[in-house]
């Protein structure tokens, strides 16, 4: 999900600096990329970190974007997605 995250913004970014909204495309992109790392690392306080991080979101991420009702859905997925891969491994369980 946050690749598909990270193609949305990547796919709007003309969008964004055509509306001068260039620093928020900015700001959003490096937000993903830091929890695509924190993701990738798949222990579970690199996942609360994106969890706590995504809580304290601004509520003017992508809001430049067409379709901000998508935006949420995929945030939302996300959340929900980390959420269970954190109790997962603090259970012991596998992938």
């Amino acid at each position: 999900m946050i690749t598909q995250i990270n193609t949305l913004l990547e796919e709007n970014k003309a969008h964004a600096c055509a509306c001068g909204k260039e620093n928020f495309w900015e700001r959003d992109k490096k937000w993903v990329e830091t929890a695509q790392s924190n993701i990738m690392k798949d222990d579970s306080s690199s996942l609360m970190k994106v969890l706590d991080e995504m809580r304290n979101l601004s509520q003017s991420f992508g809001a430049y974007l067409p379709d901000l009702n998508y935006l949420d859905k995929l945030l939302d997925d996300l959340f929900s997605s980390l959420r269970e891969d954190v109790l997962r491994i603090r259970s012991g369980g596998d992938k």
